[in-house]
């Protein structure tokens, strides 16, 4: 019995999951509460069994809750992957109170130190700061969430020391995110041939759902289906590139599936009329061809022309529009305000906001939630205190000592993972080619994160502390 019980609450949250979704569809406000107390008491239960299957869990609705897992919530703030993750912290210290889970994991980690200082030490000093310069406290917290999810590299580190588990790890984090790229991809078809209304789509994950992004029909014609979670679609698409072109020997299913979800994540990806996806993603593929053979690159350079290729179709059939003329007509706009007005001139404004900000307080920065009222309106942006100029952004809110910090955190991870490629011999190719994904994704997801707030919300984060994990995975890997 207790072999089956994990299993078929997992089951029971999947179905869970799948039927918040469908009451918030068709407005079924009578069946959210129960909902949110049985999944949590689902949760609960999962926890205490059997922890890792918890964590699998965790990062699949992390990967497709929307932004914050807002799908299913108490109110307006208490969101069921909050509670999920009190749970998981919780049930862990439990665990290493009764000697169930070892610390040894952690003392050894090279990570440690700076992962505690990331996870309470920012939150406590500069959540406390926002609120002597009197910041909303909503807004503090919704800081504070963020960084707080540093403390997941520690259940991660304790809960799943083997590598068989790692690679579970990974799997579930790539079927997540292919998951979400076939369900995005899915409803843009939907939409661009006018099965379903592209504003309902609006209405639905912004609205109702509170997914954060952008939905909607762009001054071209196109269709654009940008949800907040998107950020992970990029790291998707690299991870799957870096595994086709690692030399691993793939069974015919296995390439044909990762191929088939290439070309669905590639698809999401575009839907996403993201120029800093799209940058990011072009960066981060140079940053991968530098390790790879003169034959690997010119199978990518085919791949990429294939997909070029195909783009073309799809954007010739659904909108009458050449894609070539629509992707880099986007990317010029990128540098120019006179074509794009909007989001461009926003950015403006906000360089002047916050390079004043930071300019009065440049060392200290003025603390977590610091919020402008006369930047834009509430009703223009989901989180009025979170800028789309991401560095800028970290600046203000804890300053030159906390980014410089912040900072070379990110460069020794990159340190530390380009010292395995290089020198780890004995890692399979697998592994490597894991190892090259994940650095590629941070790479674009670093890229990305000058024009959004991502790498201070839980998605930047949670991509970070996976990056670190496997850094460790693989830095003491033995041929158990």
């Amino acid at each position: 019995m207790f072999r089956i019980l994990p299993k078929t609450l997992l089951i029971t949250l999947g179905l869970g999951f799948i039927l918040a979704i469908l009451a918030n569809i068709f407005t079924w406000q009578f069946l959210l509460l129960p909902l949110m107390l049985i999944l949590v008491l689902c949760f609960l239960v999962l926890s205490w069994l059997r922890l890792d299957y918890a964590l699998y869990f965790f990062i699949f609705e992390l990967v497709l809750g929307g932004a914050g897992g807002r799908w299913l919530s108490l109110g307006n703030f208490l969101s069921i992957r909050i509670v999920f993750f009190a749970i998981l912290i919780l049930v862990w210290v439990y665990k290493i109170c009764r000697k169930q889970l070892s610390l040894k994991p952690i003392f050894e980690s090279k990570f440690s130190k700076f992962l505690i200082i990331l996870a309470l030490f920012f939150p406590i000093l500069w959540g406390t700061l926002g609120w002597i310069y009197g910041w909303p406290a909503r807004y503090i917290i919704g800081d504070g969430n963020g960084f707080l999810f540093y403390i997941l590299f520690f259940l991660l580190i304790t809960v799943l020391p083997k590598a068989e588990k790692s690679r579970k790890l990974v799997k579930v984090y790539l079927v997540s995110i292919v998951l979400m790229s076939v369900i995005s991809t899915a409803l843009y078809f939907l939409a661009a041939t006018e099965i379903i209304n592209i504003w309902f789509l609006k209405q639905l994950f912004l609205g109702r759902m509170f997914y954060g992004g952008k939905i909607g029909i762009m001054p071209d014609g196109a269709y654009r289906l940008f949800l907040g979670n998107g950020i992970f679609i990029q790291s998707g698409l690299l991870i799957l590139t870096a595994l086709l072109l690692s030399g691993y020997r793939l069974r015919k299913r296995g390439r044909n599936i990762i191929l088939a979800s290439i070309l669905f994540v590639h698809l999401a990806i575009i839907a996403s009329y993201t120029r800093g996806f799209w940058v990011a993603v072009l960066g981060a593929l140079l940053f991968l061809t530098l390790w790879l053979s003169w034959k690997q690159r010119l199978k990518l350079l085919a791949g990429i022309v294939v997909l070029f290729i195909i783009s073309e179709i799809v954007f010739q059939g659904l909108f009458g529009l050449s894609f070539f003329n629509f992707f880099f007509g986007r990317l010029a706009t990128t540098v120019s305000v006179e074509k794009d007005p909007v989001s461009l001139g926003q950015r403006v404004s906000q360089i002047r906001i916050l390079g004043g900000a930071i300019l009065r307080r440049p060392f200290w920065g003025t603390g977590f939630g610091t919020y402008f009222p006369l930047y834009r309106t509430e009703g223009l942006v989901a989180d009025p205190y979170s800028f789309e100029l991401g560095y800028l952004d970290m600046l203000v809110k804890f300053g030159i000592v906390g980014f410089v910090f912040w900072g070379l955190v990110m460069i020794r991870i990159f340190f530390k993972g380009i010292k395995i490629l290089l020198f780890k011999f004995d890692l399979d190719r697998r592994d490597r080619a894991i190892m090259f994904g994940f650095l590629s994704g941070l790479v674009a997801l670093l890229i990305v994160g000058g024009t959004s707030p991502f790498l201070m919300s839980s998605f930047g984060i949670a991509h970070i502390v996976l990056t670190i994990y496997l850094v460790e995975q693989y830095a003491s890997k033995s041929d158990d």
